[in-house]
């Protein structure tokens, strides 16, 4: 697990690191952190399963259920809000990665 600490379009280069198929190889999936649905939606399009990864959802995106279930729902993806069910999300990581 890593941490990229920055947006898809920022000046860090998410995008092109998340591209690169040796990294794209190495993972399993993405956490993604995401303001609301729309950034969520835009990422999945934009990157994210452009790479053929399986993304899980958290950040402000998921701040209330009507955004956990507009993320479930339209873009079938596991979507929690880290701070305020931290473990949910973390069962779920391990859960996944096994």
């Amino acid at each position: 697990m890593f941490e990229l600490g920055d947006g898809l379009l920022g000046t860090y280069g998410v995008d092109a690191i998340l591209e690169c198929p040796d990294i794209r190889s190495a993972l399993t999936g993405v956490v993604l952190s995401a303001n609301d649905p729309v950034a969520a939606w835009a990422a999945s399009r934009c990157c994210v399963n452009a790479s053929g990864l399986i993304v899980r959802r958290h950040g402000p995106s998921t701040d209330n259920a009507v955004g956990v279930q507009i993320i479930e729902e339209q873009m079938k993806v596991a979507a929690f809000n880290a701070m305020g069910n931290g473990a949910a999300l973390g069962d779920h990581l391990i859960k996944y990665l096994g």
